[in-house]
Order: C-alpha cells, then structure tokens, then sequence
C-alpha cells in the first residue's frame, strides 16, 4: 500500500490548488513538516513582500491541525512500542484537539516591529504583576498559551536585541521567563519566522545574533515571487473570482458570469511581470470586480500600478541608512550656512555609507570637529550658540561611538 504524501493530500489541495511546480513544492515542504511535527519546532518563511508568506504560515497551522483530527479519530492500534512512543509524543506535539471545530484555529500571528519595549516583550512572554510601569495584574503570553500548536514572527528581521535574547533562548531550550518571574515555563509551539530582508548581512553587520539566526534555519521555506510562477495566475484569477461571485453577487443578486476576457488573461499570464506578487494581483481582481466589466483587466491593473511603491528587497544596511540619511542631511542642511562646506561634510559621510552605522557616525564626529575649528558658525546654527551645548552634543556622539 502507498504510503500517504503531498500528492494525495486532499486538504493540502483545497488550501493551495494548482498544478504548477511551485505550488506543488509548497504542499510538500508543508507536508513534510506537518508529518515531522515533533522534529520541526522553527520554520524560516523566505520571500519578496506580497509573495504570501502569512497565507503560507496559516496553511501550515491548518493543515497540522487537519492531520490531528484525522490522526485521532482514526483509531488504528498501534503493533509496536516504538510506534505506541511515537503515537503518544505526536499527541503531545499536536495537542489542537479538533480545534479547527472548536474556538478557531491556534494561530497566533505577530508583527515584530510593533513589539517594542517591555510591553512589547509581555505580548510574547507574558509578565507577573508589577514586571514593569502599568502591569497592574499578570499576563499569560503568546507562548504561555498552551492551546496555540504554531506562533508566526512576521518580519524577523526588525526584532529588538532582547526580543532577539529571549528568542534564542526558547529556540534553544523550547523555555523562557515571563517578565519579572523566576519561574521557566515551557512552550511546545512551532515557531514560524518571516523576512523579506538578507538576514546573513543583519548578522554580518553585528544586528541580528548568529546564534538566533542560526536556529532559525531549522527548516527554510523560500517562497518564489509571483513572475516566476506563471502557470498558476490564471488559476488564481479564476479562484479569486468565483469567491467574489459567491460572497458579493449572490448577496446583491448580480450577473455571475463575469470573467476576464481571454487576450486581457493572456496579457496577465505571459507579459505582466507582477512586482506586488500575489498581494498585488488579489487586489487588482477585486478593484476590478468592483468596476462590472465597465473597464478591462488589463486597464484596471496599469492603473493600479501608480501606486505601487519600489518593489527591490532591501538590505538589512539599507533600512539603516535610510533613517542615517535623514537624520544627518536635516542637521546638516539647517547648519548649511556655506554650499561647499555642506557639500564636503556630505562627500566624508557618504565616503563610508556601505560599511557600518558605526563609522558613519564617526565621519559625522571629525566632520563637525573640523567645521566647529573653520566657521564655529556652522556648529551654533545646528548645535545652539553656546559653547557648553556644542560641547554636550560632542560629549554625548563620543560616548556613543569612542573611537577605537
């Protein structure tokens, strides 16, 4: 008898349809992991923005918990103790009893960037009582939750240093500490992380800890944009269509034989090369849907993408330098008594913009040095006009980054 895989799965095929290679290896890569439940306990989501790595999270969640209603309600006995310990350890892993029935999905999707400061930290790992200013009573956290099986860490990449210790903590051990408690608690979630930025130059640039990084890469899942999937759009345009005709014209009693023309299809399949990714193509099908065939396809999408920001995957450098480029040209700029002097200041500052923050600043450091020795005009336009405020501000950049 042929042993179950991702070809048979029929869950698997209502979540993710098609028939193109990479939806294919996505139903494997899912399955493989979902079958190896107490062995993948992290799993690293790879790909460009609006490629839908947040659908691919919860597609995993769904379908681990598909697996365990199935698995339990199919009361096969086990021949041999090895299979009675491994039986007994996937309950343990699994633990959503017919969860999908019952309050949901154990799914809990976080947005990194937005867990700042202990506030921040509480969501994931919960605090005790006084932890910290305003925790008036304990909270239990996302990982001190024992129904949720999977927690997402959308955009990885923008986590804090101690969200990334306690991180590299539960990654290593599977236990952490709530906030202001002694007490190691124990999570058997599974761990999705999601990035879209180079994490390997966040390490090399000393912003993200090897370590972490490292355990991440217990299972990778890179996600391939939507150009380099081209023999599923048509399939996603027609799924994506069907659902608005069942959820909005059958509740106003519309046409329902709406389709997009064959030459706008073709147009959308072979020539568009789609830099939004799936996010973009879903929303360009339902702006056009809201037009009923008054415009094309094809019109409504090259309107759409106006308003499309750079779709270039930036460097974890990148990021940084935008904020650098900003803070240093707007003091600059206000202390723009002389065109030259500015000009030169840029020229040192940008002479090290591809190596680290750390040098920048210290290029910024000797720039205001030597403008404060030529025209000390320029240091009271930018610094205030008293000497014990300039010298607070080069006391405090220092201190910051002492030269080494």
């Amino acid at each position: 008898m042929k042993a179950p895989d991702a070809t048979s799965d029929e869950f698997l095929d209502s979540i993710l349809p098609g028939n193109g290679s990479a939806i294919r290896q996505l139903r494997e890569h899912i399955f493989r992991v979902n079958t190896r439940a107490s062995e993948v306990r992290r799993i690293l989501l790879l790909g460009d923005p609006g490629v839908g790595k947040s659908h691919i999270a919860r597609a995993i969640c769904q379908h681990h918990c598909w697996l365990t209603k199935r698995f339990l309600k199919t009361g096969k006995k086990c021949t041999t103790q090895n299979e009675e310990e491994a039986r007994s350890k996937e309950q343990v892993a699994f633990r959503g009893i017919d969860i999908l029935e019952q309050s949901g999905e154990p799914f809990a999707d976080v947005l990194v960037p937005a867990l700042e400061g202990d506030i921040g930290l509480s969501e994931l790992f919960g605090h005790e009582k006084g932890a910290f200013t305003g925790a008036v009573r304990a909270k239990n956290g996302y990982f001190g939750q024992k129904q949720l099986t999977h927690i997402f860490l959308d955009e990885i990449g923008y986590a804090s240093k101690p969200l990334q210790q306690r991180l590299l903590q539960i990654c290593q051990s599977g236990t952490f500490h709530p906030l202001g408690s002694e007490h190691t608690l124990r999570s058997e979630a599974c761990i999705i992380f999601a990035t879209n930025l180079n994490l390997k130059e966040a390490v090399r640039e000393n912003e993200f800890q090897p370590d972490l990084y490292w355990r991440m890469l217990n299972y990778v899942i890179s996600i391939p944009s939507l150009a380099s999937r081209r023999d599923e759009i048509q399939e996603m345009i027609k799924r994506k269509i069907e659902n608005l005709k069942e959820t909005v014209l059958k509740a106003i009693s519309g046409d329902s034989q709406m389709q997009v023309s064959a030459e706008d299809m073709k147009w959308a399949v072979e020539t568009y090369n789609w830099p939004g990714n799936v996010r973009q193509l879903l929303h360009c099908v339902d702006r056009w849907f809201l037009y009923r065939e008054a415009r094309s396809f094809r019109a409504v999408v090259e309107e759409f993408q106006q308003y499309l920001p750079p779709v270039s995957t930036p460097s974890y450098w990148e990021f940084r330098r935008e904020a650098l480029i900003e803070r240093f040209e707007g003091r600059l700029k206000e202390a723009a008594l002389n065109v030259q002097k500015l000009k030169s200041i840029h020229e040192e500052i940008v002479a090290v913009w591809g190596t680290t923050e750390a040098q920048a600043e210290h290029a910024y450091l000797s720039a205001v040095e030597r403008c404060q020795r030529e025209d000390p005009q320029i240091i009271m336009k930018a610094f205030g006009s008293t000497a014990p405020s300039q010298r607070v501000h080069l006391a405090r950049l220092r201190k910051k980054h002492p030269v080494r």
